[in-house]
């Protein structure tokens, strides 16, 4: 062994577990609190199941929201729009219906309860919560329509 080896090895050392950090878009509550936001921005606080996965994807990175902004003012077509469909999705979407704060109207339509009124509400006047989502939430809420999704959607499943 050399020096400088022994020197390492003789040393005295712990181990010392550290949290690992996770994307806030990995954490279930962060997932929760977005739906919750996307329902409040669309029309009488429901939205079908598909377009919150797809805006779900969007929101997750700030190039998901330039690309399905743009598609949504025609500036790219929908074969541009790569969707991701998140695997922890339903995971989520159970865990806010269980929670209270959204329910299912039948159908593919989500609807916000309550409560869940009141938590976007509480979300919405933080100033520094959501921030950019609530931006983007904003600029696409009169052009995001359900004809859209389905031509997303049909481009996706070509």
């Amino acid at each position: 062994m050399t020096g400088i080896t022994k020197d390492v090895l003789d040393a005295p050392f712990c181990f010392r577990e550290t949290p690992a950090s996770l994307p806030a878009d990995l954490r279930p509550l962060w997932r929760v609190s977005a739906f919750v936001l996307i329902l409040s921005f669309s029309r009488a606080n429901r939205a079908s199941i598909r377009k919150l996965q797809i805006t779900n994807w969007a929101i997750r990175t700030e190039n998901g929201m330039r690309t399905l902004s743009s598609f949504l003012k025609g500036q790219v077509s929908s074969e541009e729009v790569l969707i991701r469909f998140d695997p922890a999705f339903l995971i989520a979407l159970d865990l806010g219906i269980h929670e209270g704060l959204f329910e299912n109207k039948g159908g593919n339509i989500l609807e916000l309860t309550k409560a869940g009124i009141q938590f976007a509400q509480l979300i919405s006047s933080e100033s520094d919560c959501f921030v950019k989502e609530k931006e983007f939430l904003k600029a696409i809420k009169p052009y995001f329509l359900e004809k859209h999704i389905a031509e997303l959607l049909k481009t996706a499943f070509k």
